[in-house]
This record gives C-alpha cells, sequence and structure tokens, in this order.
C-alpha cells in the first residue's frame, strides 16, 4: 500500500469474520484506491461512509444504523478519539490518521468458525447497498458537473 504506519500503543484485538469485512466495502460509495473501507463517525456515535474528502457536510453523509461491526469499532475508536472523526479499514484492521503516516487502532484476528448471523441481516446489507447506489445516482444526476471537485 505504500502507507507508513506508526504506532505508540498496541492496537486492540477484535474478533471478526471475514464475510464482516467484506460488508463493509459492500456499503462504500465512493471507492478509494489505497483503502478498501473509509468510514467516519461524530461524538455520538454516529456513522457514515467516505463520500468527500475533508469535512462532509450533514447533508452528503450517508449514514450506517445496526451494523455490529461497526458499532464495536467505532466504540473503541471514540475511547481513543472522542470527538469522532475519520478512520480507515482494511483485512488487517482498523487505522486513524492523526498528522503523519498512519496508527493502528484496532488488529482483526480472524475467526475460523463460520458465522453465525440470521439470513435477513445479509438482505439487510443488500437493500442498504441498492439504497446508497441510488443516492449516488441521484447525487451524480444533480452535482455530475462538481463531483469529483473537491
Amino acid at each position: 500500500m505504500g502507507i507508513t504506519v506508526r504506532g505508540l500503543e498496541r492496537p486492540y484485538p477484535l474478533r471478526v469474520a471475514s464475510g464482516e469485512i467484506e460488508e463493509l466495502r459492500e456499503v462504500q460509495i465512493r471507492y478509494r484506491t489505497d483503502w478498501p473501507a473509509v468510514f467516519s463517525c461524530n461524538k455520538y456515535g454516529e456513522i457514515w461512509v467516505f463520500s468527500t474528502y475533508g469535512y462532509t457536510r450533514s447533508s452528503r453523509r450517508v449514514r450506517i444504523i445496526g451494523n455490529r461491526l461497526l458499532e464495536k469499532i467505532v466504540g473503541i475508536y471514540l475511547q481513543r478519539r472522542p470527538e469522532g472523526g475519520r478512520f480507515f479499514v482494511d483485512e488487517s484492521g482498523v487505522y486513524i490518521r492523526p498528522e503523519d503516516g498512519f496508527v493502528q487502532i484496532i488488529s482483526f484476528v480472524q475467526r475460523n468458525i463460520k458465522r453465525s448471523t440470521p439470513e435477513g441481516l445479509t438482505e439487510s446489507m443488500r437493500s442498504i447497498r441498492q439504497m446508497l447506489r441510488h443516492r449516488e445516482v441521484q447525487a451524480r444526476r444533480q452535482f455530475g458537473h462538481l463531483w469529483d471537485q473537491d
């Protein structure tokens, strides 16, 4: 990836199934070449997907509700950075970017057991993904001339 990773504390180990990490990739509305999944949160624990560089205005936030893994990540993240902010996810864990480089705050520990979640969760993630794609199409129609100018 070509990034600098530095850290003063050991990353918090968090048990995850590989399917959970894939779900985080699937809800992205704007892809980045350097990170599979990027999210932001505020001090109230509200979570939204990456849609623009810098500050994301409230009107551009596509909130994620009900994803257990993201809720766990944000709980840990807010202990480290109570005001919230952007965090970056890949197969190895969760990173923040304080000044220069990246700091890993969560280390994913893969579970070998099959994920025992209700079928409805997968269906709910599909419907969230469809809703996100629909909003992206609407935004491109309305703001196409400004789309990648941030």
